[in-house]
């Protein structure tokens, strides 16, 4: 058994979790041979876990002679089992000594480089992703504090903690609703119910597997009990392991790279063995009874038929036939570099794929890869320096004392020091000009019970490999794909162009703007061939992949907004011919006007990537897009577009955003028909502040986008809800922000009504009587203006202003 344990975790950790469950079925049965293999498997563990790494081979050799001692001792032979079981374990671990030879033997890919045996050490316990108090993790959750992963989870989204975009209210909500309900439930209703399961209702159904696995495995927990209530125990404390207790020790925060259900597999093995328990029992039922003849085929048939209901369930959503994403989008991020580029990637799904495709297939290796995760490592610095010596300046000893955790001096720390934003220059590649930016310090640290600033390792080795590369007269053209935050991009965004999937670092303010030229011939022409079965609605992109394909989008985009957004200085050319099927170099195409150069860019959009296969992820773009498609006079596909987004997926505030803006691009229908369940939607919400600023937006929005109608309806609706709300103080201080609202709108008469009717409620407000008396004299109303004066006089006789207000106005009628 240990044997197979120690192969096992060279494979992965979780069959560990199955060593006390395995010891708890033997003490039923036999308690004596259970607590020697809990002590062997105790010994074992305190071997693989704590004892360092050349006592491990030491220990070989101690645990073999201890286990020949006792072997030959009478009546002692059992207890040969402690010391031959970690004897075992080390054998089966030996597995990872492959990677110790194989690392050094410098291959081209050496993650952690564990040539030697601190490295391997280091490797083996995971230590450049940093330790992670689960124990504790677990423990606050119980405790009621609140859940760092939570709090990380709200920062990744932009919210406060209870705040109105919080989709949680508290880490209970975040742990039962994203961690259990999402990050576990979801996972096992895949297996057992089905992935397109939104609703109760669907699991009866075939999308649904009419829930028979699911059933047939409840069924074989309960029988298990019946049967044999002591392994069922076993078996669900495994199981209970293996999925909450995973749920609890890892504490995922929001938004994960890629789908987890392979965290669990644990406790879907378990349950699938209740699955075949179940329909077990059903046939030693069957057996008892005068139809057994007659049933046990279609019960058989059902056997077979439960597993092939799941295959055709889930094949679609899990085949991978024909995908070729990973291939095609590495290709056409390094064919965003033009020769011998120096690419910054992000993390493992823009890096591997990549390397891949330079190692293993010889597709580009003139470009450098550089991961920016692996780049606050000195293991991986030292590899670099390697590979492009005039970048990386350091000498060895120089990158272990500065970069390595383990050798790390004080100097070599201390040299990262940044306490404040400071002014960094550039000479410009022609060495003209320099470019001129600021950098503040990108991570802080404890020093001395204080927080100091300091930039991590990677910015210091990106600004020198940028400066370096400077002094060289911009020898090498740097870029950062698409996927690497402009946190990463040590204040350089200014001069950072879009070049199709990647950032280009330029010599002149780009902005992340565009040049038409370089997008155009990557979109349509570098990338042309790699954007292989897109618009195959048989094949599956899940929602990571349909994320990852938005950056195609972006870059048609960008081209299509940078010719909105140019004047047309010569429209003869508007009704030259073009095919929208064929491909026209760059040549031919700038001779298009800009109108048919946008109508050429979307419709080839949407011929390659096409939102039937492809939905987009922003509602925002989709108007933009259904906005272009009016200009063009194809304002049915727009409107397919603008119908296509799912309302119930948005939270209000971008409903309204969507809202304003598809109708403010041409779709005033579109406005109207979701315009009163936005307005039900906002009826709605309880009364706050909050809820009447969503009026308020609408009403701006309305105004700014000149429909009267829609914007009238909203006033109305407004009015009618403030007039009824039950906080007084809140009541009277909306009031007036409408008011002033409506005024700065356009809507003087509005505005008038408003103060009117908050002044027939509270006549004495000193400050909704002015408001009203400026409006009113804004408007030329100056008897209005003047019965104004009069009332504020009436309750502050003494205002000097309002006296010279008053003589003012009654000078101004007199004259009249």
């Amino acid at each position: 058994m240990m044997l197979l344990v120690g192969l096992g975790t060279g494979v992965h950790l979780l069959n560990i979790l199955t060593l006390p469950v395995s010891i708890f079925i033997m003490w039923y049965y036999d308690k004596r041979t259970a607590m020697i293999v809990g002590a062997g498997v105790f010994i074992s563990i305190l071997v693989l876990f704590a004892v360092p790494l050349d006592w491990k081979i030491y220990s070989l050799f101690i645990f073999f002679i201890l286990t020949i001692i006792f072997q030959r001792m009478k009546d002692n032979e059992d207890i040969s089992l402690v010391f031959i079981m970690p004897l075992l374990l080390i054998l089966g671990y030996s597995t990872y000594l492959m990677i110790y030879l194989r690392a050094g033997l410098n291959p081209p890919i050496n993650e952690n480089d564990p040539s030697n045996w601190q490295r391997m050490l280091a490797y083996l316990n995971r230590e450049q992703y940093g330790d992670e108090a689960q124990l504790k993790n677990a423990v606050t959750l119980f405790f009621g504090e609140p859940n760092r992963k939570y709090l990380e989870s709200l920062e990744k989204i932009g919210a406060n903690a209870g705040s109105v975009g919080d989709p949680w209210k508290g880490h209970w909500t975040f742990f039962w609703k994203y961690q259990i309900v999402d990050m576990y439930i979801r996972y096992f209703n895949w297996q057992f119910i089905g992935m397109n399961i939104k609703r109760i209702t669907s699991v009866v159904s075939l999308d649904g597997l009419y829930a028979v696995p699911f059933l047939a495995g409840l069924w074989g927990v309960l029988h298990h009990f019946f049967k044999d209530w002591k392994k069922a125990t076993a078996l669900l404390a495994l199981f209970i392991i293996m999925s909450l207790g995973l749920v609890i020790y890892q504490n995922q925060d929001y938004l994960q790279p890629r789908e987890r259900d392979y965290f669990y597999v644990g406790s879907f093995f378990i349950f699938a063995i209740w699955v075949g328990f179940g329909l077990a029992s059903i046939l030693e039922s069957l057996k008892e009874s005068s139809l057994y003849r007659k049933l046990i085929l279609p019960v058989a048939l059902a056997g077979f038929i439960i597993p092939m209901m799941e295959l055709n369930t889930n094949f679609f959503l899990s085949n991978r036939s024909d995908n070729y994403v990973a291939w095609d989008y590495s290709k056409n991020i390094l064919e965003s570099c033009d020769q011998n580029g120096i690419l910054f990637t992000n993390g493992d799904n823009d890096t591997f794929p990549v390397w891949y495709l330079q190692e293993v297939e010889g597709i580009r290796k003139d470009v450098q890869v550089i991961n920016l995760s692996l780049l606050n490592t000195g293991w991986y610095i030292s590899q670099l320096k390697k590979k492009i010596p005039e970048y990386i300046r350091y000498s060895d000893q120089q990158i272990s004392e500065y970069f390595d955790q383990h050798n790390m001096t004080s100097e070599g720390f201390m040299r990262r020091y940044w306490p404040e934003e400071r002014t960094l220059e550039l000479p410009t590649a022609d060495g003209s000009g320099k470019i001129e930016w600021k950098l503040g310090p990108t991570m802080n640290v404890q020093v001395q019970g204080k927080p100091e600033g300091f930039i991590k390792i990677q910015d210091q080795m990106v600004l020198e490999i940028v400066a370096y590369n400077a002094q060289m007269n911009w020898k090498r053209p740097i870029y950062f794909a698409v996927t690497v935050g402009s946190s990463n991009f040590i204040g350089l965004d200014e001069w950072m162009r879009m070049d199709g999937l990647c950032f280009r670092l330029v010599d002149y303010k780009a902005d992340k703007g565009i040049d038409p030229e370089v997008v155009y011939n990557r979109i349509l022409g570098r990338y042309l061939s790699y954007y292989r079965n897109l618009d195959d609605p048989t094949i599956y992109y899940d929602d990571n992949i349909q994320r990852l394909l938005q950056n195609y989008r972006s870059a048609f985009l960008q081209l299509a907004i940078f010719y909105d957004e140019s004047s047309d200085p010569d429209m003869k050319n508007d009704s030259l011919g073009y095919d929208l099927e064929k491909i026209y170099d760059f040549s031919e195409f700038n001779k298009f006007s800009l109108k048919n150069k946008k109508r050429y860019i979307i419709s080839k959009m949407e011929e390659l990537i096409p939102s039937s296969t492809i939905p987009y992820s922003n509602e925002m773009v989709v108007a933009e897009i259904a906005g272009m498609y009016a200009d063009f006079g194809e304002s049915e596909k727009g409107k397919k577009l603008l119908d296509a987004v799912d309302l119930n997926e948005l939270s209000l505030k971008k409903k309204l955003r969507f809202l304003i803006y598809s109708a403010s691009r041409g779709y005033m229908e579109f406005g109207n028909t979701i315009a009163d369940k936005i307005v039900k939607e906002i009826d709605d919400l309880p009364e706050s502040k909050d809820k009447f600023e969503k009026y308020f937006e609408l009403y701006a929005g309305f105004g700014k986008i000149d429909e009267p109608e829609l914007k009238n309806k909203i006033y109305e609706k407004t009015v009618s809800q403030l007039s009824s709300a039950k906080d007084v103080q809140l009541r009277n201080s909306l009031f007036k922000e409408f008011g002033v609202l409506a005024y700065q709108s356009g809507d003087k008469t509005g505005a008038e009504k408003i103060f009117e009717k908050y002044l027939s409620m509270n006549g004495k407000d000193l400050e909704a009587i002015d408001l009203l008396c400026q409006i009113y004299t804004m408007s030329s109303e100056d008897k209005k203006a003047l019965e104004m004066a009069d009332r504020y006089l009436a309750i502050q006789p003494e205002d000097k202003d309002y006296l010279e207000i008053k003589a003012q106005l009654e000078s101004k009628i007199g004259k009249q």
